[in-house]
């Protein structure tokens, strides 16, 4: 495993690792699958390295990038500075990537959003800057995204709503502009949201609760439909008074008559002396079977 054990020795010197600080990391015991903090599976690839709170002032070694079987890398609450390697992203088996509490500063590199199998993203707590790449909406596995405690600029990326697996998404404490996408809503799954707009996650959750509860023919487009039929026939005064925005299921309208799916199944407005035309968008009630005017 020399090109295993070559990348774990560099990034050991690039840590600044001192003293007895993985003194079993060398060059001599060339099995790194004996060294401390690492783990292996039954083929002798290293699949785990953790270095919890062990005091490193150095940076992150591009080479780590050549351990093709990591699934977990785990540094947090150390002192590393400089910023995440793009070569990060050739860590295909990753699952969790963990580098919490550190000094790292520099854009979040985009390539990370090639780790399809990512389930835990945890950077908070450094000086890392710029926006959250669009490119980690890409990892369907996501499951906890913690971003907090940096210099984190720009918008929420929209495309966070496709990550149906997400339970946890902290972006507490950082530069973020906007509001917070319509899309977060949707996520069944999410749990925690930490971040000053929190509130608006629960308000959105409301809307799209109540929105579910609607029958399919209380839909904004089809009590588009009814509106644009009563402005076409010129109702004045007291005329389909009911048919407005307020009460947006139609089938509790003047002279609607629905099924028992909710579908408006007829519409009879005889002798109210309407002076208008007829909406072509009448068409677009595709469940109708009788129109009387």
């Amino acid at each position: 495993m020399p090109i295993i054990g070559d990348a774990l020795y560099d990034m050991k010197l690039k840590l600044n690792a001192r003293g007895s600080q993985l003194s079993d990391w060398n060059q001599n015991q060339v099995n790194p699958c004996t060294w401390s903090f690492v783990i292996c599976d039954n083929n002798n690839n290293v699949v785990q390295v953790t270095l919890t709170s062990m005091g490193f002032t150095g940076v992150l070694s591009p080479r780590i990038g050549e351990l093709e079987y990591l699934n977990v890398l785990s540094l947090p609450g150390n002192n590393i500075t400089g910023g995440i390697p793009e070569k990060f992203g050739n860590l295909s088996r990753l699952t969790s990537l963990d580098l919490e509490d550190n000094l790292l500063v520099g854009p979040i590199p985009a390539s990370l959003g090639q780790l399809s199998k990512l389930q835990l993203l945890m950077l908070s707590q450094n000086n890392l800057n710029g926006s959250i790449p669009e490119t980690l909406t890409n990892i369907s596995s996501l499951t906890n995204i913690r971003l907090a405690y940096n210099k984190l600029t720009g918008e929420i990326p929209p495309q966070f709503g496709n990550l149906s697996r997400l339970t946890s998404l902290d972006l507490e404490d950082n530069l973020l502009v906007g509001p917070i996408p319509a899309s977060l809503g949707q996520l069944s799954k999410l749990q925690r949201l930490s971040g000053r707009r929190k509130t608006q996650l629960l308000l959105l959750r409301v809307v799209l609760a109540l929105a579910s509860l609607l029958p399919v023919s209380a839909t904004s487009r089809e009590g588009d439909v009814f509106l644009d039929m009563k402005l076409k026939l010129n109702a004045t005064g007291n005329q389909l008074s009911d048919w407005n925005r307020v009460q947006i299921n139609p089938c509790t309208w003047y002279s609607v008559v629905c099924d028992n799916n909710n579908n408006v199944v007829q519409v009879t407005l005889p002798s109210m002396g309407f002076t208008g035309v007829l909406s072509p968008r009448i068409g677009e009630l595709k469940y109708l079977n009788d129109l009387t005017e």
